[in-house]
Formats: C-alpha cells, sequence, structure tokens
C-alpha cells in the first residue's frame, strides 16, 4: 500500500470476523476509515480501506457478493462509483450479481474490479479443462448490456495458480487501478547538502563562478548563484537521483561480487572491485544519510544513523503532516481545490502582510524621556564590516537551518566559501556603503547582532523579552507576587493591565517602526538599511509544494527571523512609555503605583 500510495484498498476472500478486522484496522490503518459485508455472511468477504485526507468514500449498497461506493477525489475533485466484487464460486450462485450490476448501470463514470471467478474468453486461461461458452456467457453478455470494457494493463496476464501450498499469502496478484497521475506541485530548486561531498562539486561551483558578469557586487553574486543552478541540478541527476534505489542497487551488486568473491580469493580483480564498491557504497549511504536529515530536519538523530525504515516514516509523517487537502475560507465555504486552497492562502497573507493599516503618529517628547542611544553607541552601528565578520556569521548557522530564498542553505556557502566568499562579502559590503538592496543574505543577521549590543542601554530594566541575562518569566513570577492575597481587606485600590499584542511581527507599521528608530537615536544611516531590509520583502506562498501567489509587503517583518525578536524590543519599550503617560492622564497616578504586564501573547 505504501509503495503504490494507495488512497483506496479493497481485500477480498479475508474470512475474518468484524473483531479481527477492527483489530487490524487499529493495529495497521488507525487513520484510515473502512466497511465490510461482514453482516452479510458469516465472516467478510470484502472488506474496503481508504483514506479519509485524500478521498470522500460514501456507501451505496452492499450485498454479499458486491459493494458500492462512491469515490471523491477532495484534491482533483473527480467523482466516480466503484464496485468492489468477489464472486461465488458456482455459475448459478454468481447470477444474481450480474442482475445487481445491471440494476446499478448508470451515465456516471464506474470502475468495477474485484474477483469475478468467472472468465471473459477462453483466453484467459490456461491449462486445465476446456471453457465452453455456457461458462462465459453470463459474464460477457452482463459486460455488453452496461457497456463495460477491460482496461489496459501491465504485469501479469494470469492473476490467479490453482496451487495448494499459499499459507500465509495470497495466491493471487494484486491488480492496482491508477486513474490520474499523483497531483504534485513544480518542484523548485533546493540544495541539498549531499551534493557538496561529491568529488565533482567545487569543479562545477568553480567552473560556473568564473564566469564574466558586470554589475554591482549584489547583482553578480545573484546571478552567480542563479547560474549554478542549472549544473547543480544536473549533478544531482547523474549522481544522486533516487538515492534510495542507488544504495539498494550498489549493496546488491556488492554481495554478488562478495559470493564471486569467496570461490575465487586469489583474484586482484575481484579484491580491487570489492574496495572500488565498498567506498562507492559507503559514500552513497553518507549522501542518503545527509538527504534524510535534510529532509525530515530531525535535530535528535546521531551522525551514526542512516536512511533507514525509520527515516522514511519520519519523512511520510512530515509529509501527512505538512499537507493540506482542504480548508474552511472566510466565507464559511469548505473547499478542497489545491488552486483554492492556494489562493486562501495567498489572501490572508496579503490582508496580514500587503496592505498597511494607519498608524497615529509618534509624540517625540513621550519617545525621549525613555531611554535613547548615546553618541558612542551609534558609531559603533556605523562601524564597517569586515569579511571576518561576515565570515563568522555565514558560519554560524547551522547545516540543517531553512535556506533563504535562493534555496542555498548555509553548508553551501561553507563548503564553496574559498570559492564564492570574496563574492559573498563584496556584496554584503556594497549594502552597508550603497544600501542597495537585491537578495537578501545575512544581512538582517549583521544587523541583528549590532542591535543587540546596544540594546542594554535603551531598554527599561522592566523588560525581559528577548533580552541576554533576562527571563520573560521573572515577570511572571513577579505577578503572581503581588496578586497574592491582594484581596485582603486593606488592601489600596490598585489597576493591573494585561496586554496582548495579536501577530506582534506582522502588525507593525513599518512608517511607525522608521519614526521610532529615528526618535530614539539611531543614525540615520543604520535606519536605512534597517528600513530596506524589511521594506524589499515580497512573498509567495507554498502550499503542498507548489508556490501560489506574489505580493510585496507593506507591513510587518515575518521575513526577518533573527532581527525580528531585537527590533520588536523598542516598539514594546515605545508601547510601555506611552501607555504609563496615557495612564497618569487619566487617571492621575505615579508611573510605580500602575502595574503593566508586557508579557506577549
Amino acid at each position: 500500500m505504501k509503495k503504490n500510495k494507495l488512497d483506496v484498498c479493497g481485500l477480498l476472500e479475508t474470512k475474518m470476523l468484524p473483531a479481527r478486522i477492527a483489530s487490524m484496522h487499529a493495529r495497521r490503518l488507525k487513520h484510515w476509515q473502512y466497511l465490510s459485508n461482514a453482516e452479510l455472511a458469516h465472516t467478510a468477504r470484502i472488506v474496503l480501506f481508504w483514506n479519509p485526507d485524500t478521498v470522500h468514500v460514501t456507501l451505496l449498497a452492499s450485498s454479499a457478493q458486491a459493494i458500492h461506493i462512491s469515490i471523491t477525489c477532495l484534491i482533483s475533485h473527480v467523482s466516480f462509483k466503484a464496485t468492489f466484487v468477489y464472486g461465488f464460486n458456482s455459475i448459478t450462485a454468481r447470477r444474481p450479481l450480474w442482475e445487481e450490476l445491471r440494476s446499478w448501470n448508470s451515465n456516471h463514470p464506474w470502475l468495477i474490479l474485484g474477483d469475478f471467478n468467472s472468465l471473459l474468453s477462453p483466453f484467459d486461461k490456461h491449462n486445465g479443462g476446456a471453457i465452453s461458452s455456457y461458462e462465459v456467457s453470463d459474464f460477457s453478455g452482463c459486460c455488453l448490456d452496461i457497456g463495460l470494457r477491460d482496461v489496459n494493463y501491465t504485469g501479469c496476464h494470469y492473476t490467479w495458480s490453482n496451487d495448494t501450498v499459499w499459507k500465509a499469502f495470497s495466491d493471487h496478484s494484486p491488480a492496482v487501478v491508477r486513474l490520474d497521475p499523483y497531483v504534485q506541485g513544480r518542484r523548485s530548486f533546493k540544495f541539498f547538502n549531499m551534493w557538496a561531498a561529491h568529488d565533482q562539486f567545487l569543479g562545477v561551483v568553480s567552473s560556473c563562478w568564473s564566469s564574466s558578469i558586470y554589475g554591482t557586487p549584489m547583482y553578480i553574486l545573484c546571478r552567480k548563484l542563479k547560474l549554478l543552478k542549472g549544473p547543480l541540478k544536473e549533478l544531482n541527476r547523474l549522481h544522486f537521483s533516487h538515492i534510495s534505489e542507488r544504495v539498494s542497487r550498489l549493496e546488491s551488486q556488492l554481495d554478488q561480487l562478495q559470493t564471486t568473491f569467496q570461490q575465487d580469493r586469489d583474484n586482484p580483480l575481484l579484491l580491487e572491485q570489492d574496495k572500488l564498491l565498498r567506498h562507492k557504497l559507503s559514500s552513497l549511504k553518507f549522501a542518503e544519510n545527509q538527504f534524510f536529515r535534510q529532509k525530515i530536519k530531525c535535530q535528535f538523530l546521531k551522525d551514526s544513523d542512516r536512511g533507514s525504515k525509520f527515516f522514511h516514516a519520519l519523512m511520510g509523517h512530515n509529509h501527512r503532516r505538512n499537507f493540506i487537502p482542504s480548508i474552511t475560507c472566510s466565507n464559511g465555504w469548505t473547499t478542497t481545490s489545491l488552486k483554492e486552497v492556494g489562493d486562501a492562502f495567498v489572501s490572508y497573507y496579503q490582508q496580514l502582510l500587503g496592505t498597511p493599516k494607519p498608524t497615529i503618529p509618534l509624540d517625540r517628547d513621550i519617545i525621549q524621556r525613555g531611554p535613547c542611544l548615546s553618541s558612542h553607541l551609534q558609531g559603533a552601528l556605523l562601524s564597517p564590516v569586515s569579511q571576518d565578520d561576515i565570515q563568522q556569521v555565514v558560519f554560524s548557522i547551522a547545516n540543517e537551518k531553512a535556506p533563504g530564498p535562493d534555496r542555498y542553505s548555509s553548508f553551501f556557502f561553507k563548503q564553496a566559501w574559498p570559492i564564492v566568499g570574496g563574492d559573498f562579502c563584496a556584496a554584503i559590503q556594497d549594502f552597508f556603503h550603497t544600501s542597495w538592496l537585491l537578495k537578501q543574505k545575512v544581512l538582517s543577521k549583521i544587523l541583528a547582532s549590532r542591535f543587540a549590543q546596544v540594546l542594554h542601554e535603551m531598554v527599561s530594566p522592566m523588560q525581559n523579552a528577548f533580552l541576554g541575562g533576562r527571563y520573560m518569566s521573572d515577570n511572571i513570577n513577579l505577578v503572581q507576587e503581588l496578586l497574592r492575597q491582594y484581596c485582603r481587606k486593606r488592601s489600596s485600590p490598585r489597576c493591573l493591565l494585561k496586554v496582548d499584542f495579536k501577530k506582534a511581527f506582522d502588525s507593525v507599521q513599518w512608517d511607525f517602526l522608521e519614526s521610532l528608530l529615528c526618535h530614539i537615536g539611531f543614525p540615520a544611516h543604520f535606519v536605512v538599511l534597517v528600513m530596506q531590509c524589511i521594506s524589499s520583502a515580497s512573498y509567495s506562498v507554498a502550499v503542498n509544494g507548489d508556490i501560489h501567489g506574489f505580493f510585496s509587503g507593506q507591513c510587518g517583518w515575518l521575513h526577518l527571523v533573527d532581527p525580528g525578536a531585537t527590533l520588536f524590543v523598542p516598539f514594546v519599550e515605545s508601547h510601555h512609555h506611552g501607555s504609563g503617560c496615557y495612564l497618569s492622564t487619566l487617571w492621575g497616578l505615579r508611573g510605580g503605583e500602575c502595574l503593566y504586564d508586557e508579557k506577549l501573547g
């Protein structure tokens, strides 16, 4: 079932009681649904299983020889009737089946499959007694009456052998019916870390990197990375495609060679081939290990583990977890169309990140009552960025972390740094001089590291989130202590506010952030660099492996994982001072008399 990626499976001649069917379902297929015709016989002759994530099945009718269902694919929206048949052994006992099929005849698409225990022509049988026209007339007449035709097939022509040695396995050949090919989105380029271990990897990178390209340093870097994608895809096709199958074939070759070698131990040619195959197999297994580690993003796997059944199970689990077969839209309608599912996500994120909202202008006096940036820290923010700084940031990113929009992981830049490092550093340094950005690489991490160095001077001691040496739990514990036994009679009247920020990183308006950074003393050039990283964002939404939509960002900084938290600190600080002044004006309270909880929701 896993190998053929079945969505509906029919088991015939099960001879299973309902309790045993339920037990098998709980142990083997607990995420699937099932039905049977056990109520029409002492044991179930037909049992159907289906995956509710991909198909919707409705029972139409059932009998001792057939189960009629309606199948709707939740991905392609294709609907059709299906009948699973297990006919009786005698000609007369099968005749109610033919009449039943005639009564279900309709103009809708209809698939009939199973074990009819009958033949359409004498050529469907080999050896044994001769087939008379009487034996095939009922079946062929039914097919003629309802307009059935045999589907094209590959594989075994004879699907059953009259043998008596089958005890643990079925003596029938399974039949797999494929309607349409698996619906899969376009596969975009992604750098796989296993490529870097190949002998030709650095040569491929060097050959592409020697191309003569003219333009700004940022354009040169982006253009070379784009040109490199084609040769890397070809490297993958030649040496890494279907990596697990390559490993299996090489293991079989090694087993055969070792069997031959046992019979001719003194053959130097076989010994050399054995060493060569062992080396190739070791390299392929290492590549397979890297492939699955990157696919499943499992942090607790040891380096000695390999791409085994455990890896495949985790990858399948991730695929099932990430696949979205349907979605309920804002209007209340549920859709299972892949295009409509993608459009719904695009609409949501475009409303969230692609639509600016009006903001209230900042009050400079209120902001400057709080801590602001000193002149010596302003100079530190604008200090030149060295190649060592850039390399340190690149090499600090974990190898399995998600790549950027260009789909190159940090592991690529680490392995190819002697070749690509010069252009990479030139592009980053050019941005800090010109503020011109084409594609964001490690710029946000560099800005975030500099931002973090000055936070301690501009943040009040009450704020604990995102700051080194401070813990959000401190404020929680403080609130619990202040509220403990507050219900005493002699307690003075006080106020406690809890403010939650919905979609905190995504709802901050860019003009508000730019004005805030300027008011608290950040250098104008540094503010330009930050806003360039933020405002250059454009988005597409990846749903079920396909890319949907394209729009420019207008608010928030969902794309900035590293500086997002640090940028949010001054935002909360300004909110703290603004709220304190507002409350003081409204209630005449001193700052210490209002407890303000800044724990983010």
